[in-house]
């Protein structure tokens, strides 16, 4: 407990002022502060505060022998600071390589391991669903089997049945239709018989059977004979045009080469060259002698239709031509009209043209590509 009659009267009215309860705090704590930083009371308070000269000087030193300590011990560590960091960096360094090591090693084993498991799980899932799926096929097979094996004996006894039925419609048709063809074959070879009867009466009460034999005879042996003269005639025909077609086509060949070398002579002139040797005609390719006369034969058939629509008109104007000769006193017979066999040159060449594209259609042609 401090002791306030030392302070000076004024100050000791103050502190003894008296304070009521209910007073401002504030107001209270000042006044304790007052008392507190009052001269007496702050000498006496500092001389219970510092420790005697000595003890000072006795502290004193022992802080400077601490401090010297201290700047030494920081001295000897800031000497070998830099070998210490290199050699913490390092150990740090060779722990992060081993570690950095460990750990990509790690991975490594973990990534085979985790491919080798998602494989594996994924051919279990397949072996699953495999076996899954032959079960499936099991049972669907042997059902199939079953409802075929069922069906083919359904369709075997249907069959079968329908067989007998057929083969019994089959009797019965074959029995009616030979009773029904039987009785018209017999019907059909009494109206025969009876129209041959007929027949001979009618010939014997007009002329006789032999005598219209013989003209039956007769008639056939003429048509005949007509028949192979057409025939011959026919032959000797295609014959003479197949001869005429070569002639022609030797001269279209000779035509043709004739204008190559006259175009190849044409271009050297030209050009200032040597004349070239003679050209032979290209892609001529050999008409068979079928085709020749198949196209003879239409061209001869397409000719005498032609004639015969334009007979009359050529009729027509060979008497108007007579009756032109004879106003004028010229003496020309009459010219005939008649159908020539061979045709002109021009119609030749043409359908020497024409057999060449049709040799070169039905040739054998390139695969494209």
């Amino acid at each position: 407990m401090l002791d306030y009659s030392i302070c000076p009267p004024p100050c000791q009215e103050v502190i003894a002022h008296e304070i009521h309860p209910g007073m401002d705090v504030f107001l209270k704590g000042n006044v304790e502060k007052v008392r507190t930083y009052l001269p007496p009371m702050r000498h006496k308070i500092n001389k219970e505060r510092f420790i005697s000269h000595d003890d000072k000087l006795k502290e004193n030193r022992l802080r400077h022998a601490q401090i010297l300590r201290e700047r030494q011990a920081h001295k000897a560590e800031v000497s070998g600071k830099w070998a210490r960091v290199r050699d913490e960096n390092m150990r740090l360094r060779d722990a992060s390589t081993a570690a950095k090591a460990l750990k990509e090693r790690r991975q490594t084993l973990w990534l085979a391991q985790n491919a080798v498991a998602a494989r594996t799980g994924l051919l279990a899932k397949l072996l699953v669903y495999q076996r899954h799926a032959n079960a499936r096929f099991a049972v669907q097979n042997s059902a199939a089997k079953r409802i075929q094996k069922v069906a083919r004996g359904y369709i075997g006894w249907r069959r079968t049945m329908e067989e007998v039925k057929m083969r019994a419609l089959r009797r019965r048709v074959e029995k009616f239709l030979f009773q029904r063809l039987f009785v018209r074959r017999i019907e059909r070879r009494k109206k025969s018989a009876a129209l041959i009867y007929r027949y001979c009466d009618e010939i014997r009460e007009a002329e006789g059977l032999r005598t219209v034999a013989q003209r039956f005879r007769l008639s056939v042996i003429k048509a005949q004979k007509i028949i192979r003269n057409f025939l011959s005639v026919r032959r000797t025909k295609i014959e003479v045009l197949l001869k005429y077609w070569s002639l022609k086509e030797e001269k279209y060949q000779a035509m043709i080469t004739a204008e190559e070398e006259k175009a190849a002579a044409k271009g050297a002139k030209g050009k200032g060259k040597a004349k070239p040797a003679k050209a032979k005609v290209k892609n001529w390719l050999p008409v068979p002698d079928e085709l020749k006369k198949e196209m003879i034969r239409t061209q001869l058939k397409t000719r005498k239709k032609d004639f015969e629509e334009q007979k009359e008109e050529l009729m027509m104007e060979a008497e108007v031509q007579m009756a032109k000769n004879l106003i004028k006193g010229v003496e020309v017979g009459p010219k005939c009209v008649v159908f020539r066999m061979l045709p002109s040159e021009e119609e030749m060449f043409a359908l020497i043209v024409e057999a060449q594209e049709r040799v070169a259609d039905k040739g054998p042609r390139k695969k494209s590509p």
